[in-house]
């Protein structure tokens, strides 16, 4: 008799293990669907989510009309926060508030008119710019706890708040303290006060690759002088 109770023990277990092993693995794999989808309404890379960043790039490329300026010397950077409201799994909306900072670098030598023909040791124009930026986002790899791979394609504009012209010399008088002289000219009337353009943006998580493309000009057309490059080049951190 006890043999044959433990063979029916045995019979049932035969029977009822594989069935608890499916139900687990049932189990698993609804977490797993319920997990790879956007079940959030708000939150990193979810519904709606916000993050600060930090720019900088340069100004590689120049044409021969452009204004003579010192390539990869001239160049801006913003600090700021971007709002991204996604309307699917791969398709969003944005826009930004930022602090920009655009700076050119003046060559100097004897062909040198801008702003004046008159040489330094170095020479900088630029201007401190309220931002904002509306772009769309396209999702090339989803990734919920991160931003994933990316593509922005978006307009911009900026607003000059503040405009210098700084020159630096060399100070050959003994009696005077220091080696430089830094003659500052604020509040520049060349200078156009509203610059817009469009932007492009490649990430992958907190970094990407930005290309900023000015499509108004930068300088007053009234006063004659030539334009400077119009295209900067750098990369984007995303802090969250």
């Amino acid at each position: 008799m006890a043999g044959s109770f433990f063979r029916l023990i045995f019979l049932i277990s035969l029977f009822f293990c594989p069935q608890m092993g499916m139900k687990a693995q049932e189990v698993m794999l609804e977490m797993d669907s319920h997990n790879s989808v956007i079940t959030k309404k708000a939150g990193l890379n979810h519904k709606s989510f916000g993050y600060l960043f930090f720019d900088y790039e340069v100004y590689a490329f120049k044409s021969a009309t452009d204004l003579d300026v010192v390539a990869f010397k001239s160049r801006n950077f913003s600090i700021g926060y971007k709002r991204i409201f996604r309307l699917t799994d791969i398709y969003s909306v944005g826009g930004s508030l930022s602090f920009l900072n655009d700076s050119y670098t003046i060559r100097q030598g004897a062909s040198k008119t801008f702003p004046a023909s008159q040489t330094h040791e170095s020479e900088r124009v630029l201007t401190y710019n309220l931002s904002g930026e509306f772009y769309n986002r396209f999702i090339l790899k989803k990734d919920y706890d991160h931003l994933g791979i990316y593509f922005d394609l978006g307009v911009y504009g900026s607003f000059a708040a503040g405009s210098r012209h700084l020159m630096f010399d060399t100070v050959t008088d003994p009696g005077l303290q220091g080696k430089t002289q830094e003659l500052k000219v604020k509040g520049l009337k060349y200078i156009e006060p509203f610059t817009g353009g469009l932007s492009f943006r490649l990430g992958l998580n907190r970094i990407a690759v930005v290309v900023h493309h000015r499509l108004s000009n930068w300088l007053k057309p009234s006063y004659g002088f030539a334009q400077p490059p119009k295209t900067s080049v750098g990369l984007e951190l995303s802090i969250y």
